[in-house]
């Protein structure tokens, strides 16, 4: 007996996707698989200490072969500022290089191939910078008049941000006098800000 493997191929636009026979001798269908990338996704910039780059996951949980057939998965990306560290994972991450970025939204594609056949679903994704800076501030301290009070003597604020790697660190004095004569002369109230390249002002 000779078996036969036969394809029907729908030559429709937008028509269900085309069915083979697996080609043994029961005759059974083989189904293509269904396709789920999850999205659209939007994350929270987070780079890596030290570089401009935050990775992101993305999932096909959903994703399975109708025939219980092993899936494979490749993940296209189409963004000039991004690339999948592992294309092939079901779960794979993604570099987005968020330099002078406060925002980047991209389209991406996922294709899943079981048993010759195959499925595929568009998708985007977004990482974006929404948070002020993380600023520490020196302790206060307790002066005899006549002390150095500038920031080199009595210490600077530093900063930190989710997407900016050097947020611009600033600050203000303003001087209140004792009015009651009980000891020292006044206060120095000084006020820092950090401000990132998005303009999240902390």
């Amino acid at each position: 007996m000779r078996t036969l493997a036969l394809t029907l191929t729908s030559l429709t636009l937008g028509a269900a996707p085309a069915l083979a026979f697996d080609g043994g001798t029961d005759g059974a269908v083989n189904h293509p698989p269904v396709c789920n990338s999850n999205g659209p996704y939007v994350f929270e910039a987070n780079n890596t200490p030290g570089t401009t780059t935050t990775d992101i996951v993305f999932s096909s949980a959903g994703t399975f072969d109708p025939d219980g057939d092993a899936l494979t998965y490749f993940w296209f990306e189409e963004c000039p500022v991004a690339f999948f560290v592992d294309p092939t994972s079901a779960t794979p991450t993604m570099t987005v290089d968020m330099a002078g970025q406060c925002s980047v939204t991209c389209k991406f594609e996922l294709r899943v191939f079981a048993n010759g056949q195959s499925a595929k679903c568009f998708d985007q994704f977004t990482v974006q910078d929404t948070l002020p800076p993380v600023l520490t501030v020196p302790p206060d301290l307790n002066l005899i008049y006549g002390d150095d009070t500038t920031i080199g003597a009595t210490g600077t604020a530093t900063a930190t941000d989710n997407a900016d790697p050097a947020p611009v660190v600033t600050y203000s004095d303003v001087y209140t006098p004792n009015p009651i004569p009980n000891g020292f002369e006044g206060v120095i109230t000084r006020t820092w800000t950090a401000t990132d390249y998005c303009g999240h002002v902390t």
